[in-house]
Protein backbone atom coordinates (compact mmCIF):
# COMPACT_ATOMS: atom_id res chain seq x y z
CA UNK A 1 0.00 0.00 0.00
CA UNK A 2 1.03 3.45 -0.73
CA UNK A 3 -0.39 6.71 0.95
CA UNK A 4 -1.57 10.02 -0.78
CA UNK A 5 1.37 12.10 0.54
CA UNK A 6 4.30 9.08 -0.82
CA UNK A 7 2.58 9.68 -3.96
CA UNK A 8 2.15 13.17 -4.04
CA UNK A 9 6.21 13.26 -3.89
CA UNK A 10 6.79 10.63 -6.07
CA UNK A 11 5.15 11.19 -8.90
CA UNK A 12 5.75 15.02 -8.39
CA UNK A 13 2.38 16.75 -8.39
CA UNK A 14 1.91 20.26 -9.24
CA UNK A 15 -1.34 20.36 -6.83
CA UNK A 16 -3.57 18.25 -5.32
CA UNK A 17 -7.71 18.80 -5.18
CA UNK A 18 -9.38 17.30 -2.52
CA UNK A 19 -6.05 16.31 -0.39
CA UNK A 20 -7.45 13.39 2.28
CA UNK A 21 -5.43 10.73 3.69
CA UNK A 22 -5.60 7.68 1.37
CA UNK A 23 -4.34 3.95 0.91
CA UNK A 24 -3.52 2.64 -2.83
CA UNK A 25 -3.79 -0.57 -3.29
CA UNK A 26 -3.56 -0.86 -6.81
CA UNK A 27 -2.59 0.92 -10.16
CA UNK A 28 -5.10 0.93 -12.91
CA UNK A 29 -5.53 3.31 -16.50
CA UNK A 30 -8.74 0.93 -17.57
CA UNK A 31 -11.87 1.85 -15.94
CA UNK A 32 -13.13 -1.42 -16.02
CA UNK A 33 -10.25 -2.86 -13.81
CA UNK A 34 -10.41 -0.68 -10.94
CA UNK A 35 -10.71 -2.53 -7.89
CA UNK A 36 -11.61 -0.63 -4.60
CA UNK A 37 -8.42 1.21 -3.37
CA UNK A 38 -7.03 1.74 -7.35
CA UNK A 39 -5.21 4.95 -8.23
CA UNK A 40 -6.87 5.49 -11.71
CA UNK A 41 -4.44 7.44 -14.14
CA UNK A 42 -6.61 9.27 -16.88
CA UNK A 43 -4.75 9.29 -19.88
CA UNK A 44 -5.67 11.37 -23.13
CA UNK A 45 -5.50 9.13 -26.22
CA UNK A 46 -6.18 9.75 -29.83
CA UNK A 47 -9.61 8.02 -29.49
CA UNK A 48 -10.40 8.56 -25.79
CA UNK A 49 -9.53 10.48 -22.71
CA UNK A 50 -9.58 9.17 -19.52
CA UNK A 51 -10.70 11.87 -18.13
CA UNK A 52 -14.01 11.44 -19.42
CA UNK A 53 -13.78 7.75 -17.63
CA UNK A 54 -12.82 8.64 -14.06
CA UNK A 55 -16.97 9.07 -12.72
CA UNK A 56 -16.58 4.96 -13.31
CA UNK A 57 -12.97 4.32 -12.09
CA UNK A 58 -14.38 6.13 -8.86
CA UNK A 59 -17.78 4.67 -8.85
CA UNK A 60 -15.77 1.27 -9.46
CA UNK A 61 -13.19 2.04 -6.15
CA UNK A 62 -10.99 4.58 -6.97
CA UNK A 63 -9.67 6.31 -4.07
CA UNK A 64 -7.26 8.97 -6.07
CA UNK A 65 -7.04 10.24 -9.81
CA UNK A 66 -4.02 11.89 -11.47
CA UNK A 67 -5.22 13.72 -13.85
CA UNK A 68 -4.38 16.54 -16.11
CA UNK A 69 -7.10 18.92 -15.25
CA UNK A 70 -9.20 18.80 -12.14
CA UNK A 71 -12.23 17.20 -12.21
CA UNK A 72 -14.08 17.42 -8.80
CA UNK A 73 -15.38 13.91 -8.10
CA UNK A 74 -15.00 13.82 -4.66
CA UNK A 75 -11.71 11.54 -4.57
CA UNK A 76 -8.24 13.16 -4.20
CA UNK A 77 -7.23 14.54 -7.79
CA UNK A 78 -3.36 14.56 -8.27
CA UNK A 79 -2.70 17.04 -11.05
CA UNK A 80 0.15 16.45 -13.21
CA UNK A 81 1.33 17.78 -16.53
CA UNK A 82 1.11 14.46 -18.28
CA UNK A 83 -0.93 11.14 -16.97
CA UNK A 84 1.08 9.64 -19.30
CA UNK A 85 4.32 10.27 -17.34
CA UNK A 86 3.14 9.98 -14.38
CA UNK A 87 2.04 6.14 -15.42
CA UNK A 88 5.51 5.28 -16.34
CA UNK A 89 7.04 6.50 -12.93
CA UNK A 90 4.47 4.55 -10.70
CA UNK A 91 4.96 1.46 -13.23
CA UNK A 92 8.71 1.89 -12.35
CA UNK A 93 8.92 2.86 -9.10
CA UNK A 94 5.66 2.54 -7.10
CA UNK A 95 5.11 -1.10 -8.24
CA UNK A 96 7.85 -1.70 -5.85
CA UNK A 97 6.49 -0.28 -2.65
CA UNK A 98 2.87 -2.20 -3.37
CA UNK A 99 3.69 -5.30 -4.08
CA UNK A 100 6.15 -4.87 -1.14
CA UNK A 101 4.13 -3.11 1.83
CA UNK A 102 6.75 -3.94 4.79
CA UNK A 103 10.15 -3.09 3.73
CA UNK A 104 12.47 -4.85 6.06
CA UNK A 105 14.58 -2.74 8.95
CA UNK A 106 17.99 -3.36 8.37
CA UNK A 107 19.45 -1.97 11.69
CA UNK A 108 17.66 -4.78 13.82
CA UNK A 109 17.39 -7.85 11.12
CA UNK A 110 19.89 -10.32 11.68
CA UNK A 111 18.72 -12.27 8.14
CA UNK A 112 16.32 -10.81 5.91
CA UNK A 113 14.53 -13.61 3.26
CA UNK A 114 14.21 -12.63 0.07
CA UNK A 115 12.70 -16.09 -1.23
CA UNK A 116 9.64 -15.11 -1.53
CA UNK A 117 10.13 -11.57 -3.66
CA UNK A 118 8.95 -12.44 -7.18
CA UNK A 119 11.85 -12.00 -9.43
CA UNK A 120 9.98 -9.32 -11.45
CA UNK A 121 9.44 -7.04 -8.97
CA UNK A 122 13.62 -7.29 -8.62
CA UNK A 123 13.85 -7.51 -12.39
CA UNK A 124 12.08 -4.35 -13.17
CA UNK A 125 14.52 -2.72 -10.38
CA UNK A 126 17.88 -2.91 -11.51
CA UNK A 127 19.49 -1.95 -15.27
CA UNK A 128 20.43 -5.46 -16.03
CA UNK A 129 18.81 -8.96 -16.03
CA UNK A 130 19.20 -10.80 -12.92
CA UNK A 131 21.59 -13.96 -12.70
CA UNK A 132 19.90 -16.36 -10.52
CA UNK A 133 22.20 -18.41 -8.61
CA UNK A 134 21.96 -21.81 -7.34
CA UNK A 135 22.22 -22.49 -3.56
CA UNK A 136 25.78 -23.90 -3.54
CA UNK A 137 27.37 -21.56 -6.40
CA UNK A 138 29.43 -18.80 -4.72
CA UNK A 139 28.36 -15.30 -5.18
CA UNK A 140 30.45 -12.40 -6.49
Amino acid sequence: MMDLERLVAALGAADVVGRAPVEVRDLAYDARTVVPGSLFFCVPGAVADGHDFAPDAVKRGAVALVVERPLGLGVPELVVSSSRAAMAQASRDLRYWIALPHAPDFQTASHVDYSHVDSFVLQDRVEQPLQVLAEDEPFG
